[in-house]
């Protein structure tokens, strides 16, 4: 820094210092549209996308995926203000009451969080102006999820419509109208997101010649092979005749049997066990442990205990996918565009879905009502948290006010003597120490600084009568 001039000490703004320009990482760059990372996709399917559609057909992938995406659908949705301002709950009014209920979003929620498959999804707005609002047309959808084949990316991560007639470098879209949702990548420089069916791609293609496999043993050991013993010098006329007959018992059709033919089924022999299936439920567990990163809510024969840890890495994994989308949902949508045109001075509201359970609470006072009993009670913060904001402390009830009752008005002690109402000199103040002491040690500590030589005897008979009198102006006074 000392080397450096004034100028260059400075932060640099406004410019990229490491641009996709200069990704070696890529190779050679032309200034079209970017190849994805892809490899296993640019090796198998030359960067189609339709190579993962064909993964994508596989029974375990397809209803892992279901699994994942509808327990996001089931959630319910909640929209939350930005702030408190006027401005801040119309806008969150408006989201709720009329955009949200106007299109479907569960199914935009499902078709967009196809992208965590793929690594990314296109959505384009389909706006109308309603009134002195902008908003989204339901009778166009509301959001049409594109077929993400149909985009590409330029270098300033700007995405572009493959057409005939620009099928190089692609058309611009308007910023406008374009959601982009990319999920996956490990970095920042890949716009296509990095997809489940990238790790899928290697158990699908093993599942699926392990099944042709299995297929080809069952054809071969599951049914004995029949055979045709010819006589000895039989042409080629009658060996014709022959495999014609094997064939025909082999497929199940009534045949006759001429002299001198000799019919046997051939049962195949081999050691050891064909462990396809094996290897096809391995196959299984890996599609669901990549997709559901756990196993056992799909697959039986687990212990209960094991499948509540599973079911609680499943409720992560769904609480991701929410949060994903949501954010995407009100960054690309709310806050860059709709709320944006309609109230550019309100903080853009919130959607997010409810992905965790809600409590009971008339378990959860009981607790409490327990808990009271036992000497214990909540705060006024785990109050509001648990049961709303609506609450406050009860107010405390005043003290009644103290009985103007005086020593010389009290009844007889259990004794039938009188309390003295005039007793010596050095009593009568020790009586107003002790009413102006917050505890014993303090009463005694004065009592010893201005009597240093009251005999033991007398203190005692002193604290005897101011313990009585103190006991019965309370009783008097309404204390216990």
């Amino acid at each position: 820094m000392a080397d450096l001039t004034e100028a260059e000490k400075k932060p640099l703004a406004d410019v990229e210092i490491a641009p996709i320009a200069k990704d070696i990482t890529r190779g050679y760059l032309n200034p079209g549209l970017l190849p994805s990372q892809d490899e296993i996709l640019n090796i198998k399917g030359g960067g189609d996308l339709k190579y993962y559609e064909e993964i994508k057909r596989d029974d375990q992938v397809y209803a892992c995926m279901q699994s994942r995406i509808s327990a996001v659908k089931s959630c319910e949705i909640e929209v939350v203000a930005g702030g408190e301002s006027s401005e801040d709950l119309k806008a969150a009014d408006w989201v709720r009451d009329e955009l949200l209920p106007s299109i479907d979003f569960d199914r935009i929620t499902e078709e967009m969080l196809w992208g965590t498959f793929y690594g990314f999804s296109f959505g384009e707005l389909m706006l109308r102006a309603d009134g002195s609002y902008w908003t989204l047309d339901p009778l166009k959808g509301g959001i049409r999820v594109r077929n993400r084949s149909r985009f590409g990316f330029n270098q300033d991560f700007e995405p572009r419509l493959i057409t005939f007639e620009n099928a190089f470098d692609g058309e611009e879209l308007h910023w406008s109208r374009r959601w982009h949702f990319c999920t996956g990548a490990d970095n920042s420089d890949e716009p296509h997101g990095l997809g489940l069916a990238h790790w899928l791609a290697l158990p699908v293609a093993i599942k699926r010649g392990d099944l042709q496999h299995w297929l080809t043993y069952l054809e071969r050991f599951a049914q004995p092979t029949p055979g045709v013993e010819l006589p000895v010098g039989a042409g080629p006329e009658e060996k014709a005749k022959g495999m014609k007959l094997a064939q025909s018992i082999r497929a199940g059709a009534a045949f006759t049997k001429t002299q001198g033919y000799l019919i046997e089924l051939v049962e195949a022999s081999r050691s050891g066990t064909a462990d396809y299936a094996a290897l096809y439920d391995k196959c299984n567990e890996a599609i669901s442990k990549i997709i559901l990163s756990q196993t056992m809510t799909t697959d039986s024969g687990s212990s209960l205990s094991q499948a509540q840890v599973h079911q609680d890495v499943g409720d992560r994994v769904v609480k991701g996918d929410a949060d994903l989308i949501c954010g995407s949902f009100n960054t690309e949508v709310l806050a860059k565009r709709l709320c944006f045109w309609n109230f550019p001075n309100a903080k853009p509201p919130q959607v997010w879905r409810k992905t965790e359970e809600e409590e009971d609470v008339a378990s959860i006072a009981a607790t409490d009502k327990l808990l009271f009993d036992m000497g214990f009670r909540r705060s006024l913060e785990s109050v509001r948290e648990i049961y709303g904001e609506d609450f406050e402390e009860i107010p405390k009830p005043e003290p009644p006010a103290p009985n103007p009752t005086t020593l010389s008005d009290l009844p007889p002690n259990a004794d039938n003597r009188a309390i003295p109402t005039a007793p010596q000199f050095a009593e009568n103040d020790a009586l107003k120490l002790l009413a102006g002491s917050k505890d014993l040690v303090e009463f005694a500590e004065k009592v010893d600084c201005l009597f240093p030589d009251l005999p033991t005897e007398r203190f005692k008979g002193l604290m005897d009568k101011a313990a009585i009198a103190a006991s019965r102006v309370g009783k008097l006074n309404g204390y216990s």
